[in-house]
């Protein structure tokens, strides 16, 4: 592999091969190669993992239990949104399911390749896109939700990153809305994911 695109949600690795941009998952330790990778990792991760990304995850994610979930919390919380904001949106798999509920989207993700592919599938549902990092966008009105998944909220190095996202979605969502996400915990990255890696050599096969 001569040259890859690094992108970390745990203290493995995920090197991209950037001949045929398929994920290669390489038991990393996060820790001593950060200082070195973190430039890479804040370029574009998925500038050709893109026409890839729904294929790929759509055998791992459950993403209609995602959506049903948060539907859910939602309810829990005695809230009936009719626009939601969608941050770190990616390609809109949850995205579209939600707008086909009925449900007025907007996506914010950074990766314009992976926005592509979210326009190329919307057709004419409701689902407006806007191309920005999740820690510095703004929306033109308050929308009355905000959700973030499938621990996208990892990607976030710092506690300053994290307070930047926080204060962006704070200003995007109406007062008294909820904004819904997940994140993978210390605990859950060491005991579930810490040395959970599956790779091969061949290129463009996953274990």
């Amino acid at each position: 592999m001569s040259s890859c695109s690094v992108v970390s949600k745990t203290r493995s690795i995920c090197v991209i091969c950037a001949t045929c941009g398929w994920p290669l998952l390489s038991p990393l330790d996060f820790e001593v190669v950060r200082s070195i990778l973190a430039p890479a990792m804040m370029r574009e991760p998925f500038s050709r993992f893109n026409r890839h990304y729904d294929q790929f995850m759509v055998k791992y994610v459950d993403y209609k239990g995602w959506v049903d979930y948060v539907v859910r919390v939602f309810g829990h919380f005695h809230s009936d949104p009719k626009t939601i904001l969608d941050l770190a949106c990616g390609t809109g798999i949850p995205t579209l399911m939600l707008a086909r509920r009925g449900y007025r989207m907007t996506g914010v993700d950074r990766s314009p390749e992976m926005l592509a592919v979210l326009e190329s599938k919307r057709g004419n549902l409701p689902v407006t896109t806007i191309h920005s990092d999740i820690r510095d966008f703004t929306v033109p009105e308050p929308l009355e939700t905000a959700i973030c998944l499938y621990d996208s909220m990892n990607y976030l190095l710092t506690e300053d990153d994290l307070v930047r996202c926080f204060r962006c979605a704070r200003a995007a969502v109406v007062a008294g809305g909820l904004f819904v996400f997940d994140m993978n915990t210390v605990f859950g990255l060491a005991e579930h994911w810490g040395t959970r890696v599956s790779w091969s050599q061949s290129c463009c096969h996953i274990e």
